[in-house]
């Protein structure tokens, strides 16, 4: 050895030790205009850090950092934590306790006196002997009310437009219709474009569904502005002509949505052969609330469906379902 650049090197012992912080989320951006983001719902709301004391002692909480990108609708999310100091500096070193991530749900709700609602396509007349429904958009399919926000709470979840003629069609109708708007409520828009598919017939049929509620969270109700959807089905006529009541329904899942106001697709539930070319309404508005305690009711148990649905629920003007 001819020579040594460092003879002597310093060695700092530090204990390792560990400590519960709270976990905090910063919401990084915004929702859509017209909106605006509640608390978030955080799980779990502490975790616990380990490392150097020194390290974990400059530990104030764990941030999650959150993204709602103009969201309309709650947001889920399950984020990594970084340990995080009092001027929210990240500090090194340090190990959040695994899973090191949190579930976070944000819930988002419009502004008073602004309401979004789908439109629903009102249709007259049918199409050419030969010839069936296939499909109907509105283009948007939402839009959103103004007006005294008592007046647009007794709007439902969606708004009519004028009839749009079939009469004769041998081919899709696109036409600009109106939307029936409610007295002392406006709309971003007065019209909309609404396109119904006209197709040569294999089979068709338009039936009304009862709406049935799936996942609804315990010790929740859920009210729902429509009672029943329209389903456009094709297939096979023989298949469709002998198709009962009980065989086509339409599923609500409301699985991990909490208290609020909510926009959610139905989702049918059909025998095999058949095929669905549209839902109308596209999306029903789900409003969940706290359950009363006297209220007594539960979810219906839903068979497992393949080729044939044997059993449905009644629908009523109005369909409120209790979670369990």
């Amino acid at each position: 050895v001819l020579t040594v650049q460092r003879p002597e090197l310093t060695v700092i012992l530090d204990r390792l030790v560990e400590k519960e912080v709270p976990v905090q989320v910063e919401i990084m951006d915004g929702t859509a205009y017209g909106y605006d983001w509640q608390a978030p719902i955080i799980t779990p709301v502490t975790v616990t850090v380990s490392g150097p004391e020194s390290q974990v002692q400059q530990v104030t909480k764990a941030r999650a950092e959150i993204f709602l990108r103009s969201a309309k609708s709650q947001v889920e999310r399950t984020q990594t934590l970084v340990a995080v100091d009092g001027q929210n500096r990240p500090i090194d070193g340090v190990t959040v306790a695994p899973p090191g991530r949190v579930q976070v749900v944000v819930p988002v709700e419009q502004w008073p006196g602004r309401k979004e609602v789908a439109v629903r396509v009102k249709l007259s007349g049918p199409p050419a002997d030969g010839y069936r429904l296939s499909a109907v958009r509105s283009e948007p399919s939402t839009v959103v009310l103004q007006g005294d926000p008592d007046a647009l709470s007794q709007v439902p979840g969606y708004i009519e437009t004028e009839p749009l003629d079939l009469s004769d069609a041998t081919a899709d109708v696109r036409k600009r219709v109106a939307l029936l708007l409610p007295q002392g409520v406006t709309a971003d828009m007065d019209f909309v474009m609404a396109t119904a598919g006209v197709s040569p017939i294999e089979g068709g049929i338009t039936v009304s569904e009862p709406l049935i509620v799936r996942g609804l969270g315990a010790g929740l109700s859920a009210d729902t502005a429509l009672a029943e959807v329209d389903v456009i089905l094709s297939g096979p006529m023989p298949l469709l002509e002998s198709l009962n009541e009980d065989d086509v329904f339409t599923i609500l899942d409301l699985t991990g949505l909490v208290q609020g106001t909510h926009s959610v697709e139905p989702t049918p539930l059909y025998p095999e052969g058949i095929r669905i070319e549209g839902v109308i309404p596209e999306t029903v508005e789900v409003v969940i609330k706290t359950q009363d305690p006297e209220a007594n009711g539960s979810l219906p148990m839903l068979p497992d469906v393949k080729a044939t649905v044997t059993s449905v629920l009644t629908g009523t003007s109005t369909i409120t379902a209790t979670g369990s």
